[in-house]
């Protein structure tokens, strides 16, 4: 299992799992030329990764979230996670319009952005690196931001050290949140 910043619910577990599933698929099909393969991902990971990486990233993934243990993604995997879950919910998202769904328990819209507030720990894979130059080195640390963010902001290639899924052997000790409302919009925050 992934370590998130909430416990994961059955419908987020299925978001990933599907979502991880069908990006595994496209990586993998011979097929598909490159361009189009990797056209499922933001520039940013593009420009970090291979098809070939990525597929061995995603791989990685899959294999953590299907496992018992409990791992902790570094920012370069929340990157990638980040681009597959947003590609499948516009997939899903768009099929809700025709009354048709990919996942076999919500038939509802999904708001990525609640989903990623909700799951994520923070986006900062996602600053630009403009934004990152006019802030000072003690406000990046106040910020909480890492020599990993630094090396994605610049499009630096990941260290392997850097791609090591770490074992957390702590398990969460909270529930997983109520955030399914059948009919309304998932996840269901109320304000």
């Amino acid at each position: 299992m992934i370590y998130f910043a909430e416990k994961p619910d059955e419908i987020f577990q299925e978001i990933v799992h599907r979502s991880l599933v069908i990006i595994q698929s496209c990586l993998e099909d011979t097929c598909m030329e490159d361009d189009d393969a990797m056209s499922n991902f933001y520039e940013r990971t593009r420009e970090l990764f291979t098809r070939e990486e990525l597929l061995l990233q995603v791989k990685n993934l899959l294999s953590a979230h299907k496992s018992n243990n409990l791992f902790r993604l570094t920012d370069y995997h929340f990157l990638i996670l980040h681009d597959v879950i947003y590609q499948t919910i516009e997939l899903h998202n768009d099929l809700t319009l025709e009354g048709e769904s990919i996942f076999d328990n919500l038939d509802e819209d999904i708001d990525f952005d609640t989903l990623i507030e909700t799951f994520f720990w923070d986006e900062d894979f996602l600053v630009s690196s403009d934004i990152f130059d006019e802030l000072a080195l003690d406000t990046r640390k106040q910020m909480g931001f890492n020599e990993e963010i630094f090396s994605i902001v610049y499009g630096l290639k990941p260290h392997p050290c850097e791609l090591r899924l770490e074992i957390i052997n702590t398990p969460y000790n909270w529930e997983a949140p109520n955030i399914y409302r059948p009919g309304e919009t998932y996840p269901f925050i109320e304000e």
